[in-house]
């Protein structure tokens, strides 16, 4: 069984009276760009609009 960490040692997004969404830095989501479209094949970084208008 896991310890319980001390409140003066939990991360500020793993304290449930923070506002936020739920899950803080056990989430699986935490390591991952927010919003990145599944189908998006583009190099990381490029932020060229490409646009024929």
């Amino acid at each position: 069984m896991e310890a319980r960490q001390d409140d003066s040692e939990r991360a500020p997004e793993d304290d449930p009276r923070e506002p936020g969404a739920e899950g803080g830095s056990q989430s699986p989501a935490s390591d991952k760009l927010p919003g990145a479209p599944a189908d998006d094949d583009t190099a990381l970084g490029d932020t060229d609009q490409h646009s024929d208008a």
